[in-house]
């Protein structure tokens, strides 16, 4: 399933240079994933209208691509999560009017946060929000990172698992 997911991250470039060529404007596109498998280990992408998607029953889609082709720019907006819900991604992709990458922005929701400062207490549900900008020698940089609990929206010193994202 990683390599599968690099290999779709890094064709969105394309999706949304091909949709700036194209002259997509205000354009919405609907991807999703069926999982199946003992481990979830095979993959079936389906694109689908936003009225059908809204209609569908999410409850069973751990993937989700939505693609907005907008006057200026093109957003892409991708959400993952694990099948027992333990974990939460949620990622958002701009690409500017000639296609190029210009900001990422990834939400990452556990339950399985540890207090630093009392690592005996409970975990506790976490959030993690990055954002990276691109330079304009195409250089991926974190601009912001915050840790905070995910009921309270107050910063907090935990640690947690995370998976590791390849932008």
């Amino acid at each position: 399933m990683k390599i599968y997911l690099l290999i779709f991250a890094l064709s969105i470039p394309l999706l949304a240079d091909d949709a700036v060529k194209k002259g997509a404007e205000n354009r919405v596109e609907q991807f999703y994933c069926v999982h199946s498998g003992e481990h979830y280990q095979h993959l079936l992408w389906k694109k689908v209208s936003p009225m059908e998607f809204r209609k569908m029953d999410q409850s069973t889609i751990y993937e989700h691509f939505k693609i907005e082709h907008k006057d200026k720019s093109t957003e892409i907006h991708r959400s993952y999560s694990t099948p027992s819900g333990d974990w939460f991604f949620e990622l958002n992709y701009i690409y500017n009017q000639k296609g190029n990458l210009t900001k990422i922005t990834s939400t990452f929701i556990t339950h399985g946060g540890i207090d630093l400062n009392n690592p005996e207490a409970d975990v506790k549900p976490t959030t993690h929000i990055q954002q990276f900008e691109v330079s304009p020698k195409k250089k991926l940089t974190q601009s912001k990172s915050l840790i905070q609990d995910s009921n309270t929206e107050k910063k907090v010193n935990r640690t947690f698992y995370q998976p590791k994202m390849k932008h």
